[in-house]
C-alpha cells in the first residue's frame, strides 16, 4: 500500500515538474505564492464559477421552458437585438418672447436686495466691533479699578500711566472713549442739560431761574405724569420762603405751602370725580365750593348710618360738608354752612387763637369725644380747630396718605417746646414738625423699609426733626452715568457746593474727588499741567469754584489710597510743590537701588521732566526737598552704571556727589554732611556703600603685575569706606557693615 502511494506522489510530482517547464517557457514572470494566498485565491475562484454556473443554469432552464412551445430562445434574442426603436416624440419647450421690462425690473430687484445685503453685513460687523470694543473699554476700566484697590502704582502691574506724558499728572491709560456709548437714558439727558444752563446762569450771577419749574416742563415734555406730578409738588414749597430768619418762619412757611399743596391737588382731584360721573354727581346750584363738595359726595357717598351724621344738609351730613370743604382748602366755604368758622377762616395761618383752640378743646371734651358721640367728620374738624387728640388717627376719614399727613399737618405747633418742657402733659399734647416726622419715619402708617429711610433721611444735628439727604440722593442719580458721561455729573454735584459733610468736608469737593477716583479722568476733569508750564484747564474750572483745593483733595485722597504717581501730578497740578517732590522722593527711594524696570523708568522720566521745570520756571518747594530730589535722581544714574559693569563711570559719578568720603580726610566732613541729608537718601546709604565697594573689590582683582600704589590706594578708599559707615549715627540694616569689612579684608 505504501509503495501505490509513493507511486502515485512520484507521477504527480513528475507533472507538476513538467508543467513548471512549460510554463517558464511563457516569459511571464514568476509569482511566489504561499499556502494562505493560494486558499484565497482558490475561494474568490470558486465563488466566480458559481454565479456562472447558477446564470448557466436559468438559461438552460428557460431554452427548456421556451422549447416546450416550439420557440428557439438564441433566435428570439437575435432578432430582439435587431428590431429598431420606435420614434417617439418629446415636449417641445415652449419658445417665449424676450420681455425686456421684466428682465430689468429683475436685475432692478437683485442689485436692490444684493445692497440690502452687504449694508446688512457691515452694520452687522460694526455693531459687533462696537460692541466688543465697548465690553473691552469696561472691563479695562472694571479691571484698572480692582488693580488699584489691591495693589497701587508702584507696582509693576499697575504700569498704566503713559511715559510720554512728561511731569503731569499720571493720566489714566483708559482716557475717555468718545466712542463709548452714553449710558444716560432718554429722559436723563433733557433733565441734564436743564442743569447745565441753570448752573451756567448762576455762575454768571444775577437772578436764578426755577430749576423745579424747568423740570416740571421737561416732564411735561416726556409726558411723564408722575413726574410732572412730582415736580408741581416741589414748585409748590419752594414757593415759601424758606430762606427767612429764624426757624419757626421757616418751619411755619413749610407747613403753610404743604398744606395749600394737598388741598389744591385734592380740589382737583374732586373735579375729576365729578367729571366722570356727570350723571351721579348731579352738579348743580350756584357755582362755588360749597357746590362742588356736595356733587363730589353724591358719588363718593361716607358710608355712615343715619343716626351717626349729626346733623343734615340737603340729605348730606352736614360735617362731612364742613371737612371736605376744608379737605380742599376753601374755609370761606365752611362760614357759609356755619358762621362759627368765621374766626378760622379770617386767620393767616390757618389756626384759631390760643382762647379759642382753648373752648374748643373743652367742648370737644365734653360733647364730642363721649361714647355718643359718633360723627367721624365731627371729630376731625373738632381736633383741627383745636388742634387736640393728636393721637387720633382717624381711620373713617383719612383713606389716603395724603389725608393722613393734611390731617397732621393741620394739628402741627411751628414752636419747639422748651428746654425742660417736654415731659409737661400739655406739651406732650402738642404735635409739632419734628413729632410728625418721627411718626411717618419710625412708625406706622407711613414708615419705610429701612433700606429707604437710612440713605435718604438722616436727624437734624441739632436732636429735633430729620433732614433729607440730599447729597446721597444726587449721589445715588448719578451713579448710572457718572462713568461715561462724568461732565454731567458735575453738574449734579455742584448743587452740592453749599453742604457740609459729617466731618465738616466740602460735598461738592468729595463728590468731584470720588468722581475722579471712579473714573480716572484725570485730565478731563481737572486738566494738566502743559510743557511751559501753564495749566490747561479742566471741567471742574467752567464752575469758578476754588480749583486747587478740588485737585488738593483729590491728591490726598490718591495718596491715601495708594495711587502715589498719580497723587505726585495732581500735587504738581495744584501747585503744592513741596508735597510733590516729598512723595516722589519717597518713591525714588524705593526703587533707586534697583535702577532698572518699568517703574524706575516711569519714575525717573517724571522725576526729571519736575526737575527740569522747576528749575527753569521756579517752584514753591524747599531747597531740601529739590537737593534730594537731584541727589536721587544722580544716585539713580550711579547704579545703573553700576549694574551695567561701568566701574570707572560710576565712581566717577558717585565721587562728584561728595555723598561718601574715599580719603580717611575726607571722612568727617562727609559725617557731619550726613545729618543733612533727607531721610530717603540715608535709607538707600547702605546699598551705595556696598555698590562702591563692590566696584572698588572689582578693580582690585583687575591689577595685574606691579601696581602695588593702585591696589594701596583701592585699600585706603576702602578703609575710608568703613570708617565712615561706622561713624554716621544711623544703624545701618542687616548685614552691611560685615558684607564691608569682608570685601576689605579680601583687598588686603
Amino acid at each position: 500500500m505504501m509503495d501505490e502511494d509513493s507511486a502515485g506522489f512520484g507521477e504527480l510530482l513528475q507533472q507538476a515538474e513538467q508543467l513548471t517547464a512549460e510554463i517558464d517557457d511563457t516569459g511571464l514572470p514568476r509569482v511566489a505564492r504561499n499556502l494562505k494566498q493560494i486558499v484565497e485565491e482558490g475561494q474568490q475562484l470558486w465563488a466566480r464559477t458559481a454565479q456562472l454556473a447558477a446564470k448557466d443554469t436559468n438559461e438552460v432552464k428557460a431554452s427548456i421552458l421556451l422549447g416546450s412551445r416550439g420557440i428557439d430562445l438564441p433566435k428570439i434574442s437575435q432578432r430582439l437585438e435587431g428590431l429598431a426603436a420606435a420614434p417617439t416624440f418629446e415636449t417641445v419647450e415652449e419658445a417665449h418672447e424676450t420681455d425686456i421690462q421684466a428682465f430689468l425690473r429683475n436685475e432692478r430687484e437683485n442689485a436692490v436686495l444684493s445692497v440690502f445685503a452687504d449694508s446688512l453685513k457691515a452694520t452687522q460687523e460694526e455693531v459687533d466691533k462696537f460692541c466688543w470694543d465697548t465690553f473691552s473699554n469696561e472691563w479695562q476700566r472694571e479691571k484698572q479699578r480692582i488693580l488699584d484697590s489691591l495693589l497701587g502704582p508702584s507696582n509693576d502691574v499697575m504700569d498704566v500711566r503713559d511715559v510720554s506724558m512728561g511731569p503731569e499728572m499720571g493720566t489714566s491709560s483708559l482716557n475717555l472713549d468718545l466712542k463709548t456709548r452714553s449710558k444716560m437714558t432718554a429722559t436723563e439727558v433733557p433733565y441734564a442739560r436743564e442743569v447745565e444752563q441753570y448752573n451756567e446762569q448762576v455762575i454768571k450771577g444775577g437772578l436764578r431761574p426755577k430749576l423745579a419749574e424747568r423740570f416740571k416742563a421737561v416732564a411735561k415734555e416726556l409726558d411723564d405724569r408722575s413726574a410732572m406730578e412730582a415736580w408741581d409738588m416741589v414748585c409748590s414749597l419752594v414757593e415759601a420762603p424758606l430762606s427767612g430768619e429764624g426757624a419757626v418762619p421757616r418751619t411755619a412757611a413749610l407747613v403753610l405751602q404743604s398744606r395749600a399743596y394737598l388741598e389744591r391737588t385734592y380740589g382737583q382731584f374732586m373735579r375729576v370725580v365729578i367729571e366722570g360721573n356727570r350723571g351721579q354727581a348731579a352738579l348743580g346750584g350756584e357755582p362755588g365750593t360749597l357746590s362742588l363738595v356736595k356733587s363730589f359726595l353724591n358719588v363718593k357717598r361716607p358710608s355712615l348710618p343715619p343716626e351717626q351724621h349729626d346733623g343734615t344738609l340737603a340729605g348730606q351730613s352736614v360735617w362731612a360738608l364742613i371737612y371736605y370743604c376744608l379737605r380742599c382748602g376753601d374755609r370761606q366755604a365752611a362760614v357759609e354752612l356755619t358762621p362759627i368758622f368765621e374766626e378760622y377762616a379770617a386767620s393767616e395761618d390757618g389756626h384759631l387763637s390760643a382762647s379759642s383752640e382753648n373752648r374748643v378743646r373743652q367742648q370737644y371734651a365734653r360733647s364730642v369725644r363721649t361714647p355718643d358721640a359718633r360723627c367721624p367728620f365731627k371729630r376731625a374738624v373738632f381736633c383741627i380747630l383745636g388742634r387736640c387728640d393728636v393721637a387720633q388717627d382717624h381711620p373713617e376719614v383719612t383713606t389716603t396718605c395724603e389725608d393722613y399727613l393734611w390731617l397732621k399737618l393741620c394739628l402741627v405747633y411751628v414752636e419747639e417746646p422748651a428746654p425742660g418742657e417736654e415731659h409737661q402733659e400739655q406739651a406732650r399734647d402738642r404735635l409739632t414738625l419734628s413729632k410728625l416726622q418721627y411718626s411717618l419715619l419710625e412708625e406706622e402708617p407711613l414708615k419705610a423699609s429701612a433700606s429707604v429711610q437710612l440713605p435718604l433721611v438722616s436727624k437734624a444735628p441739632a436732636g429735633h426733626g430729620y433732614r433729607f439727604n440730599l447729597a446721597r440722593l444726587v449721589t445715588s442719580y448719578t451713579r448710572n452715568f457718572e462713568l461715561t458721561d462724568p461732565c454731567k455729573a458735575l453738574g449734579y454735584y455742584y448743587f452740592l457746593r453749599n453742604l457740609k459733610g459729617s466731618r465738616g468736608e466740602d460735598l461738592f469737593v468729595a463728590c468731584v474727588s470720588e468722581l475722579v477716583m471712579q473714573t480716572k479722568e484725570f485730565t478731563v476733569l481737572l486738566g494738566k499741567i502743559e510743557p511751559d508750564g501753564c495749566r490747561r484747564q479742566g471741567a471742574v474750572d467752567q464752575y469758578r469754584y476754588d480749583t486747587k483745593r478740588i485737585i488738593e483733595a483729590v491728591a490726598e485722597d490718591c495718596e491715601s489710597r495708594g495711587l502715589y504717581e498719580e497723587a505726585v501730578g495732581l500735587y504738581d497740578l495744584c501747585e503744592k510743590h513741596d508735597n510733590a517732590i516729598k512723595l516722589l522722593n519717597r518713591l525714588l527711594a524705593q526703587h533707586v537701588p534697583s535702577a532698572c524696570g518699568p517703574v524706575w523708568n516711569r519714575l525717573q522720566s517724571l522725576a526729571t521732566d519736575l526737575a527740569q521745570r522747576y528749575r527753569n520756571h521756579g517752584c514753591e518747594a524747599s531747597p531740601e526737598t529739590l537737593s534730594a530730589l537731584y541727589l536721587l535722581l544722580d544716585l539713580g544714574t550711579f547704579f545703573q552704571l553700576a549694574n551695567q559693569n561701568k566701574a570707572v563711570l560710576a565712581l566717577d559719578v558717585i565721587r562728584k556727589l561728595d555723598l561718601i568720603p574715599f580719603q580717611p580726610s575726607m571722612v568727617d566732613a562727609s559725617v557731619a554732611a550726613f545729618s543733612r541729608r533727607s531721610e530717603e537718601v540715608r535709607r538707600i546709604l547702605a546699598d551705595v556703600l556696598l555698590a562702591v565697594m563692590n566696584l572698588l573689590y572689582g578693580q582690585y582683582k583687575e591689577l595685574k603685575g606691579p601696581e602695588e600704589s593702585r591696589r594701596q590706594e583701592l585699600r585706603s578708599q576702602a578703609r575710608a569706606i568703613i570708617t565712615f559707615s561706622g561713624s554716621i549715627p544711623y544703624r545701618m540694616p542687616g548685614d552691611t557693615n560685615a558684607r564691608l569689612v569682608q570685601m576689605e579684608v579680601l583687598m588686603s
